[in-house]
């Protein structure tokens, strides 16, 4: 039992955690600090209810076996991280290699130029298509307005004809008022004369 107690003394110093302690900052180191704590308190059960009075060989292998499994499975954790880290560097290594090799088949950049140069007359294509539909937007436009123009032009000599053949409708009548003027006019000399005709005649006879 003595054993036992400068056991846990030893191990509860160890594992000791605070703002002060270097392992505060370690994610691994509390994580084994945690599961190292519970395995304690389970070994510690275990002991205190032992009745075969068993030394403390079997406890401290035990408690060596769980204090040392977190560890364990950190490195392999690392280690899985550092064998995907070199995967990485030989994929990109791969790649390095064929664009090594394409600039050794093309090093005057050949097919670069080439997809620029499609690349080039797709954009001018493309532009030529979009100036094409603003140009004839355009003119349908102005096709629009001039004919609306014309239409407006058309009904106003349309309106310029019709008064016209009224203006003339009307010199008509004028001139017919001025042919019967004259014959008014014509008509009262006559009148006149016959007038005068007729005092004459009636003074032979009174005569």
């Amino acid at each position: 039992m003595d054993d036992q107690s400068s056991q846990t003394t030893v191990y509860t110093s160890n594992s000791t955690i605070g703002p002060n302690s270097s392992s505060f900052t370690d994610p691994f180191t509390l994580l084994n600090y945690n599961r190292t704590s519970t395995a304690e308190d389970e070994l510690d059960s275990n002991y205190a209810n032992d009745d075969d009075g068993s030394d403390g060989a079997e406890y401290e292998e035990q408690l060596e076996t769980h204090t040392t499994r977190p560890e364990l499975r950190a490195v392999d954790n690392g280690e899985n991280d550092n064998d995907s880290d070199n995967d990485n560097v030989e994929e990109n290594e791969e790649e390095d290699e064929e664009y090594d090799d394409e600039e050794d088949d093309d090093p005057l950049h050949v097919r670069e130029l080439a997809l620029n140069y499609d690349y080039l007359l797709f954009k001018i294509q493309e532009h030529t298509q979009q100036l094409s539909q603003k140009i004839e937007a355009n003119v349908s436009h102005s096709k629009q307005k001039y004919e609306n123009e014309i239409n407006s032009i058309e009904n106003h000599l349309r309106k310029v004809m019709e008064l016209s053949h009224d203006c003339d409708l009307l010199n008509l009548e004028i001139d017919k008022l001025e042919q019967l003027d004259l014959i008014t006019k014509d008509f009262t000399n006559r009148l006149v004369e016959i007038d005068q005709r007729m005092k004459i005649h009636s003074r032979k006879f009174k005569r």
